[in-house]
């Protein structure tokens, strides 16, 4: 089984997506192409694709709020972040895990840079 290989990044400076942008590794370095963006590689975040696609086809990258839905608990919007001791992708709303992806139903309603509103933090 293989899995698809993606990233996004978004721009810290620009508070935006850099978009049509394709990263590439090597041993020793990454790449970025179109080259204008190598000199901003210290500006952006990059984000995993988990994937995951949500209820309505959308892929779940890393800093998606996702709003989770399960039998007999009410929705809650977490956050997709991965985990480094566990490997693993989890949702997390606020500080704690909430739960990991398991039967869920996700659907993407923003992502962290976006609309930190959906998390109770400020616009």
């Amino acid at each position: 089984m293989s899995r698809e290989i993606k990233f996004r990044a978004w721009d810290k400076e620009a508070k935006s997506y850099v978009g049509d942008m394709q990263l590439g590794f090597t041993l020793y370095e990454i790449a970025l192409s179109p080259f204008e963006h190598a000199d901003k590689l210290k500006d952006l975040d990059f984000e995993r694709y988990t994937g995951i696609k949500d209820k309505n086809g959308k892929e779940i990258y890393e800093g998606d709020v996702v709003k989770v839905s399960s039998n007999g608990i009410a929705p809650v919007n977490c956050t997709v972040k991965w985990d480094k001791e566990t490997a693993a992708f989890e949702l997390e709303v606020c500080e704690e895990v909430a739960f990991a992806f398991g039967n869920r139903e996700l659907e993407v309603i923003g992502n962290i840079h976006k609309n930190p509103e959906l998390l109770g933090g400020e616009e």
